[in-house]
């Protein structure tokens, strides 16, 4: 049976999927864009897809392809989401206006030693993330929850907080703590 690859086209939210390039799409629905983004950057995706991806003759099924080797290589899901929450950790505290400390300076050249690559990465995951939520494939369910937050004035008892948090990071973060506690106990 032949397939034939699937050229990116936004406009048309439409793609047949080759079957092989299925658990691929299913890895890439669960991820948002900075993960898409950390997956892309971790893959064989060159650093040097011309503007306009459309006429680069890159396939839907090699974005996917990319994003499903980025995960396997930085360790599956957790490792994916905890790289792009760090990201987004350090992107907010640079977003305050503050000048960026030496060690925040360090740390970023940790997570994007190459700005090209990651200007590449962070467009091609944010296309791939917009098209999947066009397509009508990307949700976030969310839950709420209450966080005790402790306080000085009262005794210490604290206050409880409010907070809508997406199901995907309460996930991921039992997951990511779960491999570190298992981790710790084989040692």
């Amino acid at each position: 049976m032949h397939h034939h690859a699937t050229p990116i086209d936004p406009s048309k939210p439409t793609y047949d999927l080759a079957p092989a390039s299925v658990p691929a799409a299913e890895l890439a629905v669960r991820l948002d864009c900075a993960e898409l983004a950390r997956a892309l950057y971790a893959s064989d995706m060159p650093s040097d897809i011309p503007t306009g991806i459309r006429r680069s003759g890159i396939t839907l099924e090699q974005v996917l392809a990319w994003v499903q080797q980025g995960t396997e290589r930085l360790g599956g899901e957790p490792e994916v989401w905890w790289l792009a929450k760090q990201d987004l950790r350090l992107g907010r505290a640079l977003a305050r206006g503050d000048k960026p400390t030496k060690s925040q300076r360090a740390e970023r050249r940790q997570l994007w030693p190459d700005p090209k690559r990651e200007d590449q990465a962070r467009g091609l995951g944010m296309f791939l993330g917009h098209w999947l939520a066009q397509a009508g494939y990307r949700w976030q369910s969310r839950v709420t929850v209450w966080v005790r937050v402790p306080g000085a004035d009262d005794g210490g008892m604290g206050y409880y907080h409010e907070a809508e948090v997406a199901v995907r990071d309460l996930e991921m973060a039992e997951l990511r703590a779960n491999r570190q506690l298992a981790g710790t106990a084989a040692a």
